[in-house]
């Protein structure tokens, strides 16, 4: 868990469950020290199903409490990073609690004169009854998006009875967009064999002279409709690295990863051989990532939207890629993929594509997780169940 603050020693600030007690840390030296980066919690009292976040009191040397830091729950992402993006144009006054009366938070945006809002993890009713304050008193509302309203995004809107009906159906994209992508998938990946070549010869002779392995790995995906593939990548890790036949995320300083792994992973090199797949068919540049269909069957078991992302060609790279992280929880890669189907776009395509390229070597998105885990195991089943319990 890290603490965080921003470039300027601004402190954000949250309120979780009214259970959850606060932590003391002192700057004098004595007990846990405080200083700019991680600090252990062991079993913070109070700790429920609901809590986003968790506090410390941080105390001066004459015991005076000089700052409230707010330490964010490993893998869970809040309303921190949007707010972040937005304070090019907006200062931060404020998070306001949503556990209590309605009216108490209205009294602490008029209290406080906000200009603008952030609304995150809120239950429907509660979130629409903010949202018509908001309006009201023309406060400019952010609302961070649950899977229901990325499937109602792309609805339309009827009159039936003389009542307006909102209808919601699966809409193909058209024939125009999908021959483009598909023109766009060829000529990419044609370009990029002609581009890369060289550095995959390379790469495989570098792979092979290392342990004498073998240079691809290969791993049954599932793609479009359902449809099982086998993706194609550089090996990276040492042979029979899941030789349990369980998946595991890579972690940060992972064993398993070789030497020669580690140069063609920090550069994505590893990944090239799927233009291979995109050549072929079945995968695109642009689209969700493909998972295995053992992990898809354990996802659809707390997260039934999960099977959604079937609607369109698995990706080299795509939405969630580009605005999450290697570790992104499952739920919130889902709500980005969501809505990239809903709204299909050859200049968003185009879009992501260049950001990829722009983001490529930024060590987050290859540095992999904290802790050993699988890709789905029981834990993050938990907390994507306890994610949706929160917002239904």
């Amino acid at each position: 868990m890290k603490f965080t603050t921003d470039e300027n020693g601004s402190y954000y600030y949250a309120v979780v469950d009214d259970g959850v007690s606060t932590t003391t840390i002192n700057t004098d030296g004595t007990g846990t020290t405080c200083t700019t980066g991680e600090v252990t919690i062991t079993n913070p009292t109070g700790l429920t199903a609901g809590a986003k976040d968790i506090y410390i009191k941080v105390k001066d040397n004459a015991g005076n409490v000089s700052a409230l830091l707010k330490i964010d729950i490993d893998a869970y992402q809040s309303g921190l990073d949007i707010i972040r993006r937005l304070s090019w144009r907006f200062v931060l006054v404020a998070e306001v609690s949503a556990i209590g009366a309605e009216e108490d938070i209205y009294a602490m945006i008029q209290q406080v004169g906000v200009e603008a809002v952030m609304l995150c993890g809120l239950a429907s009713s509660q979130r629409n009854d903010i949202l018509k304050y908001c309006i009201k008193h023309e406060i400019r509302a952010y609302v961070r998006p649950n899977i229901g309203d990325f499937i109602m995004s792309s609805a339309k809107t009827i009159q039936m009875a003389n009542l307006p009906v909102i209808v919601c159906e699966h809409s193909a994209p058209s024939f125009f967009y999908l021959a483009t992508k598909r023109m766009m998938d060829i000529v990419v990946s044609l370009c990029g064999l002609v581009v890369a070549g060289p550095v995959m010869i390379l790469t495989a002779i570098a792979v092979k002279a290392y342990d004498h392995g073998p240079v691809l790995y290969k791993q049954a995906r599932i793609t479009k409709a359902g449809r099982i593939f086998y993706i194609y990548k550089f090996r990276s890790m040492q042979v029979n690295a899941e030789q349990d036949g369980i998946a595991r995320l890579a972690q940060q300083s992972d064993q398993r990863i070789t030497a020669v792994g580690k140069i063609i992973r920090a550069c994505r090199i590893d990944e090239l051989p799927q233009i291979l797949n995109i050549l072929g068919g079945s995968m695109s540049v642009v689209g969700p990532r493909p998972e295995r269909p053992e992990i898809m069957e354990q996802y659809k078991e707390t997260l039934p939207e999960f099977e959604l992302r079937l609607q369109v060609k698995a990706g080299l790279t795509g939405y969630a890629q580009v605005y999450g992280k290697y570790n992104t929880m499952p739920y919130d890669k889902l709500q980005m993929d969501l809505m990239y189907i809903a709204h299909p776009s050859i200049i968003e395509d185009l879009k992501i594509i260049l950001t990829t390229i722009k983001i490529l070597f930024l060590p987050e998105s290859t540095e992999g997780v904290k802790e050993e885990r699988t890709t789905a195991t029981d834990c993050e089943i938990r907390k994507i169940k306890q994610k949706k319990d929160l917002i239904s």
